[in-house]
């Protein structure tokens, strides 16, 4: 299509059009699409750049707009996959453009100043560094708050409670546990902006209640079925209103509470249910997340058990792969990142295949450090077995 030969309304809508995808695919994590239209809101953009298009300054300025919310995607998109020194460097790039801003005009551009504070924190918090993460957290919440966004800002408590939770766990889960009691007091309806909120603020309370559990307390077992009970309410809920992310994220935590309380087959159906989103969204996360559970579920059961192997080969596949796609500056913490989930994986190994077990050790002698603060957030089950959140 001929960008120039679009009068500028339609232009516009075509731009906006790629926006939404963009947005559709991001909620659904679906890293390499949603990379796709970054890159065709990109071109499109870059095509009619310049004076001789016709557009009027209102139009240009919502170009400038959308090309921005492209880059704060793009941020957004980068961090999830693994490649922050992309992320970061774009969102410095970005922040830097937007404090270039006249003052008379920088109101306009709040939300994308919030958001872009936000992603960075993200990206700063998957490379590591969550004092950082903190500080920009908190930017993009006090934008939120000057600018009467209450939903808006308690998404952003909830991303900086996550960042948080490593560094002041106690913190991080009563800050966590007001945000859900906030949102769930608040009329819920069906796919409403609150119930988005209540889900995810559920949801990452649940999954730091799982990280922090003392395994040997007494009430442990009535907690873990509690939170199991409240996952299950969230899938089914976002499974009817199509909210991909939450329904995969509460049954991946519904299916490692099950196993922590010894349903074995429980916890199995959950996790083939996360493989069937993670197939649907084309969600590299859930999968590999899903398969390396699986992979000790079955090993645990039965050291025999045919779907050890097979869930083994292909967490490994996809871990594997992820790590050898990324840059050459970032293979370091993304190896660090993915320790723990083969360190699971070697020990299936050793049981199953010690071929396999030497050459997975060969290929990352990480495992065997101390890679438990790089790790995604787990939970514990068993003498052996981790469980992977998202």
């Amino acid at each position: 299509m001929h960008q120039r030969a679009l009068p500028p309304r339609r232009f516009l809508e075509l731009v906006d059009l790629h926006r939404r995808l963009l947005r559709a695919m991001t909620n659904a994590c679906n890293w390499p699409a949603a990379y796709r239209e970054v890159g065709a809101i990109v071109n499109a953009i870059e095509a009619v750049n310049g004076g001789a298009w016709p557009g009027s300054p209102t139009e240009r300025l919502t170009l400038r707009k959308q090309q921005a919310e492209a880059r704060v995607q793009l941020i957004n998109i980068s961090a999830h996959e693994m490649r922050h020194d992309v992320s970061i460097s774009v969102a410095e790039e970005l922040l830097a453009d937007l404090a270039r801003i006249p003052a008379s005009e920088r109101d306009e551009w709040w939300l994308i100043e919030g958001e872009a504070e936000n992603r960075f924190g993200i990206a700063l918090k998957v490379d590591g560094q969550y004092d950082r993460a903190l500080r920009h957290f908190n930017r993009a919440i006090a934008l939120a708050r000057a600018h009467h966004d209450e939903p808006l800002e308690c998404f952003w408590k909830i991303d900086f409670a996550a960042a948080q939770l490593r560094t002041d766990p106690d913190a991080a889960l009563a800050s966590l546990r007001d945000i859900s009691d906030y949102a769930n007091a608040h009329p819920c309806d069906a796919a409403s902006t609150w119930q988005s909120v209540a889900f995810m603020a559920d949801i990452h309370l649940a999954g730091a209640e799982l990280a922090t559990l003392d395994p040997t307390s007494s009430d442990a077992d009535d907690l873990v079925v509690t939170i199991a009970r409240r996952m299950e309410r969230v899938h089914l809920a976002s499974e009817r209103n199509g909210w991909g992310y939450d329904e995969g994220a509460a049954a991946l935590i519904a299916g490692s509470c099950a196993a922590f309380v010894g349903r074995s087959s429980e916890a199995m159906a959950w996790m083939m249910r996360v493989i069937d989103v993670a197939a649907r969204d084309r969600s590299a996360s859930f999968q590999w997340k899903a398969h390396v559970a699986l992979a000790q579920l079955c090993f645990d059961a039965d050291a025999r058990h045919a779907g050890a192997e097979l869930h083994a080969r292909e967490g490994e596949r996809l871990i594997r792969d992820h790590i050898e796609r990324r840059p050459q500056e970032s293979t370091a913490s993304v190896r660090a990142r993915y320790a723990g989930p083969l360190a699971q994986l070697h020990r299936v190994w050793s049981g199953v295949d010690r071929t396999r077990a030497a050459a997975l050790l060969r290929d990352y002698p990480e495992i065997r450090g101390d890679w438990r603060a790089a790790a995604p957030l787990y939970v514990a089950v068993g003498p052996g077995a981790l469980f992977f959140m998202n």
